[in-house]
C-alpha cells in the first residue's frame, strides 16, 4: 500500500475511495500502546500520514506473509502457524481460539482441507486447534445433497461407469439397496469385466457425437452379464443378430445383488430420457421428487440425512413457486439453478460458535478479532474481477451505466477496500497466505495486488530487504526438511516450524545426509544372448517395455515384484493391445 503521496488522498488514492472508515471506527480498532509492525501500519491508516521509516524487529509476528504450493499446504502451515501463536507467551493476555478468524475470497475450496487438517487430530493431542466452519455451502453439508446436480446432468451427458460407482458409493442409496463396501467392489468388478465404461447404448454414443456403435456400453456390459448368468458358460451367443461374449463368473447367490444394481440403472435410464425434453417447473419437481423417493429408504439413516431430504425438497419447492409461469425448462437451466441454490451457505449456521472460525469474506464482518488469517491471496483470486462479459460492459457503457467517477460501484474496489477494514481489524497478528509456487514445476506465482502494495508500505518503513524478509517460503510436502526449519546451506530458519512429530526424525535424518547411496552398488551381469533371442518374438512384452522402460528393468533385471496398475480411467474403453477377456 503506498502510503507515500501523505494527507487524505493517500487511502483514497490507492483504494478509489473518496470517504474513508470513519475515524470513531478505526479508533476503537487500533490499540493504543503497542509498538508492533501492524500497529504501526494501522496508526498510519489512523492518522492518514505518509509511513515513518523505523526498526524492523525480526521477532515480530503481527504481520506474516506465507507463500506456500498449494491450498492443502496453506492450511497445514496454518494450523502450525496457529499452534505456535497459540503457544506464544509473549500474548498478554493468552490468545484463544475463539479469538483467530481465518477467512478466504473462495471459503468453500477451503472448508474441506480444513476439517481434513483441524479435524485429524484428536482433542486429547496437545496440537488440537477447537474450530468451526461457517459459510459452508450447502453442497457439503451432506453426501446426499450433490445427487439432486448429478442426476439432472445425465440428461445432457452420457452415464458413466464412475458416475455409477460415485452413485452406489452415496451413503444413502448404498443403505437402501443394502450395500455394504465388499458389496460394492464386487459390483465393481463385474461392470470393469463386462466391459462398462460410459454411454447407455448406441444411441447415447451417436447424442456425444462419438458415432453409432455400442461396444462398452452399459448394454453391452449388462447383457455379457446376464447371458453369464443364464448359461453359465463363456461360449459365445447371439444376441439381436450379435454375437455376445457371456461373462460366466456370476454364480446364483449373485442374483439378488445384480438385481438391486440393475434396478438403480433402469430408473436413471428412464429419468434421463425423460429429462431431455424441456419441461416446466412443476413436472420438474414433482418427477425429482419422485425420484428422490424410488432411490432412497423409506425411512433416513439419521437426523443429518433427514435434514438432507428435507434441505433439497424445499429447494424444489423455492424452485418451483420462482419459476411457475417461466414456461418449459430444460434440463441445463434447472440444473444451474438448482446448483446456484445449493452453493450458498445455509442462513441457520451459526457463525460464532467457539474455537477458529473459517468463514468467508463479506463485506460488514470486520468484527475485531485479534487475530485475522487470509487465505487464497493470489493475484488472479482476489481482488475479484468484474462480472459479465465484454459486450455487457460495453452496453453498460452506451446506457450510462458504467463507472465513469471516483466512488462509483467496482466489485476490485470493494474488495481493496475490504482488505482495508481486516488489516484495521487486526488485534494483535494479520495473517496472509497465497499459492507462491507452482505446485507441479515450481514457477514463482505472484501475490494479490493489496499484498505487493501492503509490502511497498512495510518496504518504505523498514526498507528494501524487509519484503524478502517477512515472505516466508514454504517447501511443497510436510515432510521436508525445510519444512521444521532447515535452510539450503544448512542454517535454521525459525519462522518455518512444524508441530508434526511423526515425520521429524526422517525429515531431521534427511537433513544430515550428504550424499545418497547408490540404488545398484554392483554392475550387473549381463543378460545371456538366449534369452534375448527368446524375448524378441514376444510382441506384448517389446510393447511392455516401450510403454514403462523402467517398470521392465526392475523387474526382470532386479527381480522386483511391482503392483499392478490401477485402472485411473473407467470411464474410458482400453485402447491398443487391451481386449475383453
Amino acid at each position: 500500500m503506498a502510503w507515500g503521496a501523505g494527507g487524505r488522498e493517500i487511502v483514497a488514492q490507492l483504494f478509489a475511495y473518496d470517504v474513508l472508515l470513519p475515524h470513531s471506527e478505526l479508533e476503537c480498532f487500533v490499540a493504543p500502546g503497542r509498538d508492533t509492525l501492524l500497529h504501526r501500519l494501522q496508526q498510519d491508516v489512523l492518522d492518514r500520514a505518509a509511513p515513518v521509516p523505523s526498526v524492523f524487529d525480526p521477532g515480530d509476528v503481527s504481520l506474516q506473509l506465507h507463500a506456500c504450493h498449494s491450498k492443502l499446504r496453506e492450511v497445514e502451515v496454518l494450523h502450525d502457524q496457529l499452534r505456535g501463536l497459540l503457544d506464544d507467551p509473549r500474548f498478554d493476555p493468552p490468545l484463544q481460539p475463539s479469538e483467530i478468524a481465518v477467512l478466504a475470497p473462495d471459503i468453500a475450496e477451503y472448508l474441506p482441507l480444513a476439517r481434513a487438517v483441524f479435524g485429524g487430530i484428536a482433542p486429547d493431542d496437545p496440537r488440537w486447534i477447537p474450530f468451526s466452519l461457517a459459510d459452508r455451502p450447502q453442497l457439503q453439508s451432506h453426501p446426499l445433497v450433490p445427487l439432486l446436480p448429478a442426476l439432472i446432468g445425465l440428461a445432457d451427458a452420457p452415464l458413466t461407469a464412475g458416475l455409477f460407482r460415485d452413485l452406489l458409493a452415496t451413503p444413502a442409496i448404498a443403505h437402501a439397496l443394502g450395500l455394504d463396501a465388499a458389496r460394492r467392489a464386487r459390483i465393481d468388478d463385474w461392470f470393469e469385466a463386462a466391459g462398462v465404461r460410459w454411454g447407455e447404448d448406441a444411441q447415447a454414443r451417436e447424442r456425444a457425437g462419438a458415432g453409432r456403435w455400442r461396444e462398452y456400453s452399459f448394454d453391452f456390459g449388462i447383457e455379457r452379464l446376464l447371458g453369464g448368468y443364464a448359461s453359465g458358460d463363456a461360449a459365445e451367443v447371439g444376441i439381436d443378430a450379435a454375437l455376445i461374449a457371456p461373462y460366466p463368473e456370476l454364480e446364483g447367490a449373485d442374483a439378488e445383488l445384480l438385481d438391486g444394481a440393475l434396478a438403480l440403472y433402469r430408473r436413471l435410464r428412464a429419468f434421463a430420457a425423460w429429462a431431455r425434453e424441456p419441461r416446466d417447473a412443476g413436472a420438474w419437481r414433482e418427477t425429482l421428487a419422485v425420484l428422490l423417493q424410488d432411490l432412497l429408504a423409506p425411512v433416513p439413516q439419521d437426523d443429518a440425512e433427514a435434514q438432507a431430504r428435507r434441505l433439497l425438497l424445499e429447494t424444489l419447492d423455492d424452485f418451483a413457486d420462482e419459476a411457475a409461469e417461466a414456461g418449459p425448462l430444460p434440463a441445463a437451466l434447472v440444473q444451474r439453478a438448482l446448483r446456484d441454490t445449493l452453493e450458498r451457505a445455509s442462513p441457520h449456521r451459526p457463525w460464532l460458535s467457539g474455537g477458529v472460525v473459517f468463514a468467508g469474506m463479506v463485506p460488514l464482518r470486520t468484527v475485531p478479532f485479534r487475530v485475522i488469517c487470509l487465505l487464497g491471496l493470489d493475484a488472479d483470486a482476489y481482488p475479484r474481477r468484474e462480472p459479465g462479459d465484454d459486450i455487457n460492459r460495453l452496453v453498460d457503457a452506451i446506457q450510462g451505466r458504467a463507472p465513469r467517477r471516483l466512488g462509483d460501484r467496482s466489485v476490485r474496489e470493494d474488495d481493496r477496500f475490504l482488505f482495508l477494514q481486516l488489516l484495521c481489524a487486526a488485534g494483535d497478528v494479520f495473517y496472509l497466505s497465497f499459492g507462491g509456487r507452482d505446485a507441479r514445476d515450481g514457477s514463482v506465482r505472484e501475490p494479490s495486488a493489496v499484498v505487493a502494495e501492503l509490502l511497498d508500505a512495510v518496504e518504505a518503513m523498514h526498507g528494501e530487504a524487509v519484503r524478502d524478509m517477512l515472505c516466508v517460503e514454504h517447501p511443497l510436502q510436510p515432510f521436508s526438511p525445510r519444512a521444521f526449519g532447515a535452510g539450503d546451506d544448512g542454517s535454521i530458519e525459525p519462522r518455518r516450524f512444524s508441530y508434526r512429530g511423526e515425520w521429524r526424525a526422517d525429515a531431521l535424518h534427511a537433513r544430515d545426509l550428504r550424499a545418497a547411496p547408490a540404488f545398484v552398488a554392483e554392475s550387473l551381469s549381463p543378460t545371456p544372448i538366449d534369452a534375448l533371442d527368446a524375448a524378441l518374438p514376444d510382441r506384448d512384452a517389446l510393447q511392455r517395455f516401450f510403454a514403462n522402460p523402467a517398470k521392465v528393468w526392475l523387474r526382470d533385471r532386479l527381480g522386483l515384484r511391482l503392483p499392478e496398475d490401477a485402472d485411473d480411467a473407467p470411464d474410458r474403453e482400453p485402447l491398443g493391445h487391451d481386449r475383453l477377456l
